[in-house]
This record gives C-alpha cells, sequence and structure tokens, in this order.
C-alpha cells in the first residue's frame, strides 16, 4: 500500500488500521446491502489492526513528527457505517454480489470507536494507551472531490474510486477475509508505516 506522497499521511488527526483479511483471525466482519439494494451496512469488530506493522492513531495532542510517533496496536477497534445510494446497486451476474461502482452515496453515518496502545520507539513520551471515539458523516469524499491518485513505484497512476460490493445477504459476521469494499470512500486509507 502506498502512503508515501498522501497529504492525509500526517500525524495530525490520522489514524489507520490495516487487516489484510489473514493476520488477524479476531476481527469480523459482517454487513451488505439491505432490501432494496439502496442502503449498504458494514460493521468491523476486533483488535490487533497490526499487519505489515501499520497500524497508527494521532498522539493528541502533539503536532508533527515522523511518522513512527504513532505507531501501535489496535487493541480494540469498532466501525459502523451505513451508505445510502439513490438508486439501487445492481447485480453483476459473473460474481453473484450486487454493486455500485464510481457512484457516490447520498449519505453516510457512523462511528470508530476503540483503543490503541502506542509503542513508538521514535517518540517514547508518547507511549501509553489512548481511547479514541470517531463521528463519520457525509456525503462526500476529499479523494473523489479532489481527483486524488497514487503513483505506484513503476508510474502507473490509481485513482480512487468509489466502490460498495457485497453478497445479495450477509446477515451473518464473517471472517475479515470477507471482501466488502467502500471504506475508501470515508477516507480510510491504508498505507505502510515509514520508518
Amino acid at each position: 500500500m502506498n502512503g508515501w506522497g498522501n497529504p492525509n499521511n500526517t500525524n495530525n488527526g490520522f489514524f489507520q488500521y490495516l487487516d489484510t483479511g489473514g493476520f488477524n483471525p479476531g476481527v469480523t466482519i459482517s454487513g451488505g446491502w439491505q432490501p432494496g439494494y439502496t442502503v449498504f451496512t458494514l460493521s468491523l469488530t476486533g483488535g490487533n489492526g497490526d499487519d505489515g506493522n501499520a497500524a497508527r492513531l494521532w498522539n493528541a495532542p502533539a503536532t508533527g513528527g515522523p511518522a513512527g510517533d504513532t505507531a501501535g496496536t489496535f487493541t480494540s477497534f469498532a466501525l459502523n457505517l451505513t451508505a445510502t445510494f439513490a438508486t439501487p446497486a445492481t447485480l453483476n451476474t459473473i460474481t453473484g454480489w450486487y454493486e455500485q461502482w464510481n457512484v457516490m452515496p447520498t449519505s453516510v453515518t457512523g462511528t470508530i470507536t476503540g483503543n490503541f496502545l502506542n509503542d513508538s520507539t521514535t517518540n517514547t513520551g508518547a507511549n501509553g494507551l489512548y481511547s479514541f471515539a470517531f463521528t463519520i458523516s457525509g456525503p462526500g469524499s476529499w479523494a473523489a472531490d479532489t481527483s486524488a491518485f497514487w503513483r505506484t513505484a513503476g508510474g502507473q497512476e490509481i485513482v480512487v474510486r468509489s466502490r460498495w460490493a457485497a453478497p445479495a445477504v450477509a446477515p451473518v459476521p464473517e471472517p475479515a477475509t470477507l471482501a466488502v469494499f467502500g471504506l475508501a470512500l470515508v477516507g480510510l486509507a491504508a498505507a505502510r508505516r515509514l520508518a
């Protein structure tokens, strides 16, 4: 994941929870499209979101400093999100999933809460347990509004898009390997911590 060059990759107000699906079996994901396919819900709970040594949370009220100042481990984490669309998602007959590609929701609401253990080696004064509670509201996405993209090491430009997909019914919590999309819309970006 490419965090370099990202203007949001700064300590002030920043958090990063990366779970690639194979390393944190305690993480559960549930949700999907609701009847009518205009409302998408997502719930993620768990802890130890530290795949690739990438977990970060702003050590408020400090400002500036290297990424290592905000390094640590999420001891608990919960995300609840609801996105509402003007038109229903459509069935992809190849995958069997209902999808909204490149369509922004008309409304996004939710919360992100948890606890984070800062174990920074670059700033031991920031070490300790932090609790957080964020509110998600929308519509809107800074990334979409600014036509954001990142450039790979090979020079390819990757454009940020709004992508929401899930099976027709997903009422039972699934392991973290379930591919539920949509987090990029609300500005949640996965990027590796740089030493």
